[in-house]
């Protein structure tokens, strides 16, 4: 299995990081193997459902009988409580916080090579994949930018529809988000968990405004310093100091 997990950025100096409360497992339509000879099997191997969907069993009306092949993360904790010794609890314990751990130093470190468009409202949001192993590990696959929002499931239409209403109310601080700078700025602290969750819309706060624009400013430094040493280093610095130009994430 697979997991997607939505993840927001909203500013890039300082970087601002949002991780949305639910997440799509994606499973394969046929059962896990490590035999030579299923190499290279789609309906084995490859949880995406673009390529699922070419397996023979896919009926596309249903999905693989229904919504097997696609659960929400409430189901993954349902199954983690009655189909194994872990408990449904492991999910919130373990795997969330190693997912919004391993999002948030992706994102630092590529803080560095983002660059903020002129007039604010600019946002990006990515696609985290992530791979789970027998043992809950928590693997990054791959990040996707604008991801497939397609409603092609039941669990993706739900989710895909809750995290979208709170997006586009986040981005464009609408008046059930009359709160969001304060929260962005100073914390959720003396919010209840439901006040935040009603302010956020789902979308949880990852960064520290206040240490990440620290960090952000040091990260700046040791790029023009790398930069500056690499030029030294081939010969190409001159006497006028070397501008650090950075591609353009968010939009």
């Amino acid at each position: 299995m697979d997991v997607r997990q939505w993840v927001l950025v909203t500013r890039a100096d300082p970087l601002e990081v949002y991780f949305f409360d639910e997440c799509l497992i994606r499973l394969s339509s046929a059962p896990y193997s490590l035999d030579p000879r299923g190499f290279p099997d789609t309906a084995v191997h490859v949880c995406n459902q673009t390529l699922q969907k070419t397996v023979a069993s896919y009926n596309a009306a249903t999905g693989f009988a229904g919504d097997k092949n696609m659960w929400s993360s409430a189901r993954m904790k349902q199954y983690l409580e009655e189909e194994t010794h872990w408990g449904g609890a492991a999910w919130e314990d373990e795997v969330v916080p190693r997912m919004k751990e391993v999002a948030l130093q992706v994102l630092r470190c590529a803080a560095p090579d983002l660059t903020q468009r002129e007039g604010g409202g600019a946002f990006e949001l990515l696609g985290f994949d992530f791979l789970l192993d027998e043992s809950l590990g928590v693997w990054l696959l791959e990040i996707n930018e604008s991801p497939c929002l397609r409603p092609s499931t039941p669990a993706k239409a739900a989710a895909c529809s809750r995290m979208m209403d709170g997006l586009i109310r986040l981005v464009l601080q609408l008046p059930a988000f009359t709160d969001v700078a304060a929260v962005s700025n100073e914390g959720t602290h003396g919010l209840s968990s439901e006040g935040v969750d009603a302010v956020l819309g789902g979308w949880q706060l990852l960064t520290d405004p206040e240490n990440d624009a620290e960090d952000s400013a040091r990260s700046r430094e040791e790029l023009r310093a790398h930069s500056l040493w690499a030029a030294f280093a081939e010969g190409d610095i001159g006497e006028q100091p070397i501008e650090v130009s950075a591609p353009l994430m968010c939009r």
